[in-house]
């Protein structure tokens, strides 16, 4: 009988532990799932933001070249892309002797992806940089035309 008595009351306090240890673990697999999918949202956001950013130094250097000038020493231009913003700033970094020799800049561009839904503050920012040379270009175009009435002329500028 003395054992009865001892075993007596054992079942409800295993069950209540046994209850705690699910609850934590099925508590700590929520918040490890949690995490997980913040992580991946987040890395996603960033891939986008280095793209904002690749755009945008790639836009500021055609802008530069489509108007054949050298940008000033800290130079900066906003340049607007659908998920966000690029701040594109070019610092001189050597400048020559010769005015018609090439300049040489760093190109730093920062990418800010923002997404309307989830508010005005940015998801995420990422810098590229790159070195760029810009030189005065210098060379003599050569036109032709032939005319109407079978005159053919070459024109030489420079």
């Amino acid at each position: 009988m003395s054992s009865l008595r001892e075993e007596r009351g054992f079942a409800l306090p295993l069950t209540i532990l046994v209850i705690t240890v699910m609850t934590m673990l099925i508590a700590s697999a929520h918040v490890r799932s949690r995490a997980d999918r913040v992580i991946a949202e987040s890395s996603g956001a960033t891939v986008t933001a280095f793209a904002v950013a690749q755009s945008g130094l790639h836009r500021y250097l055609a802008y530069y070249d489509s108007i054949k000038v050298r940008p000033t020493d800290g130079d900066s231009l906003r340049i607007n892309v659908p998920s966000g913003y690029a701040d594109v700033r070019a610092y001189k970094v050597q400048s020559p002797a010769d005015t018609m020799d090439p300049e040489l800049f760093i190109v730093r561009s920062t990418g800010v992806l923002i997404e309307p839904t989830r508010g005005l503050e940015p998801q995420a920012q990422r810098t590229v940089a790159q070195f760029a040379h810009w030189s005065v270009a210098a060379t003599g175009i050569r036109a032709a035309y032939t005319a109407a009435n079978g005159i053919t002329a070459v024109s030489y500028t420079h």
